[in-house]
């Protein structure tokens, strides 16, 4: 009875193919200076400077599971239908439901079908996508690390342009010659 309770239950259940990919956030390579804030400590912090995390791990994986991320995501691949596919009617090209699905439950639909691992000793983080299709399963794990990594990109480039601004302002003020090394190589380091 049992083994027959378990394969109907094998049989009708859904398929779902698994869709993993492994990413590696980027290391810092500035050290040299940021070593010289180390030096430097209480003048570093009246600029308001913080010597950075080897690595952005921690920043990546909130991306990952943020709900503006994620919206975007469905918003600019067009998801809606796959993740909602029981309720859209393919022949009148409409919803079969009143109201159609909201943004919420998309990103609702959309987390259910992630997961994200971080292991701690390597600090790589695994992502994976559960999809009915195979096809779709490897499209969205591999333009979600598409998006992310243009979306991080951008605002790395944001971030450099705003620390380069404030460190020009504060270097155009400052008379102390040792303050004004540090702040040189911040900029440095920075371009």
């Amino acid at each position: 009875l049992s083994t027959a309770i378990a394969l109907s239950y094998a049989i009708q259940s859904p398929k779902m193919f698994k869709s993993d990919t492994l990413l590696a956030p980027v290391q810092v390579k500035n050290k040299g200076a940021y070593s010289a804030l180390g030096q430097f400590g209480g003048l570093a912090r009246m600029v308001g400077a913080e010597i950075p995390s080897d690595s952005n791990v921690e920043h990546v994986i909130a991306t990952l599971e943020s709900r503006k991320f994620l919206a975007r995501f469905i918003k600019d691949e067009k998801l809606m239908k796959e993740l909602f596919e029981e309720n859209w009617d393919v022949g009148n090209q409409a919803w079969s439901i009143d109201p159609p699905p909201s943004e919420q439950s998309a990103i609702r639909a959309l987390k259910s079908k992630l997961s994200v691992d971080l292991e701690r000793r390597s600090g790589l983080i695994t992502l994976s996508v559960d999809w009915s299709n195979t096809q779709m399963a490897t499209k969205v794990a591999n333009q979600i690390v598409k998006q992310l990594n243009g979306q991080l990109r951008d605002q790395a480039i944001a971030d450099s342009k705003k620390r380069i601004g404030y460190l020009e302002q504060e270097l155009a003020k400052t008379t102390l010659q040792d303050m004004r090394a540090v702040l040189y190589n911040l900029l440095e380091s920075e371009n």
